[in-house]
């Protein structure tokens, strides 16, 4: 529901110290102006900005309104064409619907980026923001590089990746946690769609599900991916790839990195990581440990591909069924 909209064009603006209640805000300019919003509170309210120099987010929170499920869900910020998005402090977050509610649940998302030059997403929080039906509860990330530092993701629901980035994104995240995330199809923390790349660096993923493929991280085609100090923990995926699910020309490195406690549904393969089609896959120094899949508890690969194991330790013999690693083609 919006009770209020404001439009401006060709200015700088400044919003500081304030609470809009469903309000639409609306920023047009010509890649010359900045915007910033500092200490304010959003609740039920959309911002739009399209085509500025610096778009500034700083010590704020925004509230999900309820979206009934036959309604579309809308972002609470949406950003095009912008030089420089900076997100500081705030949070986004889902304080009204329960997340076992039958009748409601779907709410605002979180940002929508496209053709965002840099973004910095910082000390932020993204909390039961949910979509039966849409990707990216989060953020939805277009052409757009992303860097992300000690965020955290917790208890979010989207059909496909609380994070969900289309095409040609480059994503860096740095000491974040994404915890208990849940995707109706696959990667349920991460999805990259389409020539990409993925850095996680020093961070947490932990007990997130997908009901298909991929219960952290699914990456579809030409993407390369690189986990460095990365904790997957008690991740489940259904159909495959309980922490990882990688496909058709994706090279994913895994450095110093621990797998523990994953696993699949059923006969499903991957107990912790599942390649699939054309992919590359190095583990350099990483453990793998009560990782559980009818096939490759650990590892599986399937169909043309390369895997590379080196300096791993004995841990990666241990696993609680059938096979810890196993190399499928």
């Amino acid at each position: 529901m919006v009770d209020e909209s404001i439009s401006l064009q060709h200015v700088s603006v400044v919003i500081t110290n304030s609470t809009l209640i469903n309000t639409n805000i609306t920023l047009y300019g010509n890649k010359k102006e900045s915007v910033l919003v500092r200490n304010c509170s959003f609740k039920g309210s959309e911002i739009v900005v399209d085509s500025v120099h610096t778009f500034t987010i700083a010590s704020s929170n925004f509230t999900a309104e309820g979206i009934a499920l036959n309604e579309e869900s809308r972002h609470m910020i949406r950003v095009h064409n912008v030089d420089f998005l900076q997100v500081n402090q705030t949070e986004f977050m889902n304080d009204v619907i329960d997340g076992n509610d039958d009748e409601i649940r779907n709410t605002q998302l979180g940002i929508q980026m496209e053709n965002v030059s840099l973004a910095d997403i910082a000390n932020c929080t993204f909390t039961n923001l949910m979509s039966d039906s849409q990707n990216g509860s989060a953020l939805l990330i277009t052409s757009s590089e992303v860097h992300i530092r000690q965020s955290h993701f917790r208890s979010n629901i989207a059909r496909n990746g609380v994070i969900y980035a289309t095409t040609y994104a480059n994503i860096m995240n740095d000491n974040s946690s994404f915890i208990a995330n849940y995707a109706k199809e696959s990667g349920s923390a991460i999805y990259m769609a389409n020539n990409g790349n993925l850095k996680n660096s020093l961070c947490v993923m932990h007990n997130n599900r997908a009901e298909k493929l991929g219960g952290a991280l699914y990456m579809e085609k030409f993407v390369d991916c690189l986990n460095y100090e990365t904790s997957f923990t008690r991740n489940k995926a259904q159909a495959g790839g309980g922490a990882i699910f990688t496909k058709t020309n994706t090279n994913t490195t895994n450095v110093k990195c621990v797998f523990s406690g994953n696993g699949v549904g059923g006969q499903s393969n991957g107990g912790a990581v599942y390649a699939h089609d054309r992919v590359v896959s190095l583990n350099i120094d990483s453990t793998y440990y009560n990782n559980t899949a009818f096939t490759g508890g650990a590892l599986s690969i399937k169909g043309p591909g390369q895997v590379g194991l080196y300096e791993l330790p004995t841990a990666i013999c241990k696993s609680t069924r059938k096979y810890n690693f196993s190399l499928i083609t």
